[in-house]
């Protein structure tokens, strides 16, 4: 009984999964409701079950939740809790300058009124006296936290020192697209709000025309696939001990993709967020889009394949790499003499770089099975 159960109030959902996302960096596993709930699941049973599957609750106050009945609740049933297992077991966390309530009004706080590393760090420390970091943790239940800085820019830090923490716990890694969790910050979720509103009022609006309604569908349905290009791809590359810079540029490639798409979607007036207006257009489906978002002048169009067998085969993919990455292998007339292997065609910082975010962006896109893990194995044709 190892996760952390964090009782709030929905209207404190940025700074909660702030705080779950940063409790996961540092290796101690989270039950948000958020996370775990899925349509038609009985709210009470697994509010109950996660509380009693937990090994601490995290009590969020704030001026909401003092008016939350789920929240009152969710205390109730943690403090009966606390009696059985006779210790602590409640832990207030402070978010405003809202008083306590009178049942857990004795207690010390983590205080995160004022500010975020510090108490971060004192609540780590609490919750590392509990064992919350070396007890056993269903394999299932664990949760790897991607967190964007500036919009696109992920936190590799974070990341890294989550997958080192499920590491030791479980010795592999098998993990799910289901469970990499995203913490989307306020500006993202606030273009998701704008794109579900003029969807719904799109017959109302002032620029109303059916291709602008479909527009705004298809900007929808798109932002869905990549949030799920980015579990599906991140999920992948970490079980199979991707390395940190390609986990980066992968997500970096599709993140960018869905903030564009969000911003874009926005009504032409002075209402519009610049939130997502400087992420780049990673638009890499032809030459001269490839070339801006990969910010050089000349590039090579590549295939690669996962092994010898497959060369020329249809389970090719397909990428584009700077032309400074590629060795020295044309001909004297100019032209490349068909696939090489892997290894002697590029440089081995182009693989992390460039050919893994493309090649695996593709292939959870169109669902592609044969990616090429092994590098010694794989051959590329140069075009």
């Amino acid at each position: 009984m190892a996760n952390v159960f964090i009782s709030h109030s929905s209207a404190d959902k940025p700074v909660v999964r702030r705080l779950a996302t940063s409790l996961l960096a540092e290796g101690i596993p989270v039950w948000l409701d958020a996370w775990e709930l899925a349509l038609g699941d009985s709210l009470l049973d697994k509010i109950y079950e996660g509380i009693d599957q937990s090994g601490a609750l995290l009590l969020a106050m704030s001026k909401s939740s003092s008016a939350s009945g789920w929240v009152n609740k969710e205390l109730n049933a943690a403090l009966m809790k606390e009696q059985q297992v006779g210790r602590k077991f409640v832990i207030p966390v402070r978010l405003d300058d809202c008083p306590l309530p009178l049942k857990v009004a004795d207690r010390l706080y983590a205080d995160f009124s004022a500010g975020f590393s510090a108490p971060l760090a004192g609540l780590v420390r609490e919750l590392s006296k509990l064992g919350l970091m070396s007890e056993p943790v269903q394999p299932a239940r664990e949760l790897l936290p991607l967190s964007f800085t500036r919009e696109v820019h992920l936190d590799k830090n974070s990341l890294l020192k989550s997958v080192d923490a499920i590491r030791k716990r479980q010795g592999t890694l098998a993990l799910a697209s289901s469970q990499v969790v995203v913490n989307d910050d306020g500006g993202y979720i606030e273009l998701w709000q704008r794109l579900h509103a003029r969807i719904d009022d799109v017959g109302n609006s002032r620029w109303f025309t059916p291709d602008l309604e479909a527009y705004l569908r298809a900007a929808s349905q798109q932002v869905q696939n990549l949030e799920r290009y980015l579990r599906e791809g991140v999920a992948l590359l970490v079980n199979h001990e991707g390395d940190s810079e390609a986990i980066y540029w992968f997500a970096h490639l599709v993140r960018s993709q869905a903030v564009r798409t969000l911003w874009g979607s926005q009504p032409p007036d002075e209402s519009a967020l610049t939130y997502g207006e400087q992420a780049p257009e990673a638009d890499i489906s032809n030459n001269h889009s490839a070339m801006k978002y990969l910010g050089c002048d000349n590039l090579e169009s590549a295939v690669i394949w996962a092994n010898e067998d497959e060369v020329y085969g249809p389970n090719a993919h397909s990428f584009y790499v700077p032309a400074s990455q590629v060795k020295d292998l044309r001909t004297d007339q100019g032209a490349y003499a068909g696939a090489v292997r892997a290894l002697d065609a590029l440089a081995y910082p182009a693989y992390s770089r460039y050919v893994y975010p493309q090649v695996l962006y593709r292939a959870v896109r169109d669902q592609k099975k044969a990616i090429p893990w092994s590098l010694s194995d794989a051959w590329v044709g140069l075009e």
